[in-house]
């Protein structure tokens, strides 16, 4: 009977109950001070959080804390299962060191209007690495006792074992040829053995590093010799977008694209976005963007901690107001695609626009509008959608080896619509 309390408290201890969690298995922040969340492979500001299992490169965390002076903050990865819940593991079993380290790589704002600490953690590093392949999440805790849920992170670690080959093609069907792209995909496996592809191998399709609008799950058609098929089909189908609408805020005294004016009230910068308007009808146009991210960049004077936060106002005018249950969202990378009041935009209706501001640190910012309809999103409403859009998907390769306590990620495939 003792051994058999002992050893619920230690499978207690190494996977506590997801219902006894207070944070999500998903990008979010639960202090509305953490502001300015990056979280990519070292030297690729807009990359997505994926890394070789064995390799040298590195994944780097940053954040800043507006209420700035020194805190404890420790960090903790947990291995998932490919549908982004704790998996069976025990934390021996996937890492060597030790979880609940301190992050110890600050730096303070220098005469700036919003004095902020910046926090910076390199993964893997002498206190921690993993050793299995698969999906993350990084969690960040504030107070090393009370261990008070700050922020959290998806990340990838793939075992390149086979080849993902694809293309990105016009939807072939005609209702949607112009509106929709459609994904080709392929698996070669000639180099590792898979016994039963049909049932151990799913892929997930990620449009532009996007959770949010994922396809999930997805099974194979049929297999050829070494190739895994999983065919074209109105299955493999995203909506295309259009290019993301752009600000450049990377100064806070010279307007950038996309800044109607810029003023210092009280001792604050405020940026004024120039007017939105509905594109849902309008043409493709075809101009560069970062298909969604953000790029923290200072072009005044004093370097990367002298980057000032500003207010930044946004604006889009529609011909009438929305219906009563249905609500314009703002959204991109810099909020991690959440719809939340704080990114809710409010009607005035002296003007007949739709308008939102927050804080932002200077740098280069895509965005685009949601509206949201009762439980349902509509991504297009406000945008539209062309076929030319150059968008960029990542194909996530899971085997699931039966028997197996954990899913394996054995291959990533990057794909390109057309550039025009």
């Amino acid at each position: 009977m003792r051994s058999a309390i002992v050893f619920l408290f230690v499978s207690l201890w190494f996977n506590p109950l997801s219902s006894q969690e207070d944070f999500r298995f998903e990008d979010d922040v639960y202090l509305n001070y953490i502001k300015s969340v990056k979280f990519h492979h070292s030297g690729l500001p807009t990359s997505m959080p994926l890394i070789d299992l064995g390799s040298s490169g590195r994944l780097v965390l940053s954040f800043d804390d507006l209420e700035g002076g020194d805190k404890d903050f420790t960090y903790e990865i947990i291995h998932c299962d490919r549908n982004w819940n704790r998996s069976d593991l025990d934390e021996y079993d996937f890492i060597n060191g030790f979880n609940n380290e301190e992050i110890d790589d600050i730096s303070y704002s220098r005469s700036t209007d919003i004095n902020y600490t910046n926090y910076r953690l390199n993964l893997p590093n002498d206190d921690i690495e993993w050793t299995l392949s698969g999906n993350y999440l990084l969690v960040v805790y504030e107070d090393e006792y009370d261990k008070v849920p700050a922020l959290t992170r998806r990340f990838m670690v793939v075992e390149p074992l086979v080849t993902v080959l694809g293309q990105v093609q016009d939807s072939r069907n005609v209702s949607q040829s112009k509106t929709h792209h459609s994904l080709e995909i392929s698996i070669n496996n000639k180099d590792f053995r898979i016994s039963n592809a049909m049932s151990e191998i799913e892929v997930f399709l990620l449009q532009n590093h996007r959770w949010d609008t994922a396809m999930k799950g997805v099974k194979p058609r049929f297999v050829r010799g070494d190739n895994i098929e999983f065919g074209i089909s109105s299955r493999i189908e995203f909506p295309a977008g259009k290019e993301f609408r752009i600000v450049d805020l990377r100064s806070s005294r010279y307007r950038g694209e996309g800044v109607h004016s810029l003023e210092n009230r009280n001792g604050l910068t405020e940026a004024l976005v120039q007017l939105d308007q509905n594109r849902y009808w309008q043409n493709y146009q075809d101009y560069d963007d970062i298909n969604g991210q953000y790029v923290l960049e200072n072009a005044d004077r004093g370097g990367a901690m002298g980057s000032e936060y500003m207010r930044v106002y946004f604006n889009i005018e529609v011909a009438a107001p929305l219906l009563e249950n249905q609500d314009i969202y703002i959204i991109g990378g810099f909020n991690d695609w959440q719809l939340t009041e704080d990114n809710k935009l409010e009607f005035d209706s002296y003007r007949n626009i739709y308008s939102v501001n927050f804080l932002l640190r200077q740098g280069f910012y895509d965005y685009a509008y949601a509206v949201k309809k009762g439980d349902e999103v509509d991504y297009s409403l406000l945008e539209g959608n062309w076929f030319q859009t150059r968008n960029e998907y990542t194909v996530l390769t899971y085997y699931s080896e039966f028997g197996s306590r954990f899913d394996r990620l054995i291959g990533v495939g990057n794909l390109a619509s057309n550039r025009f």
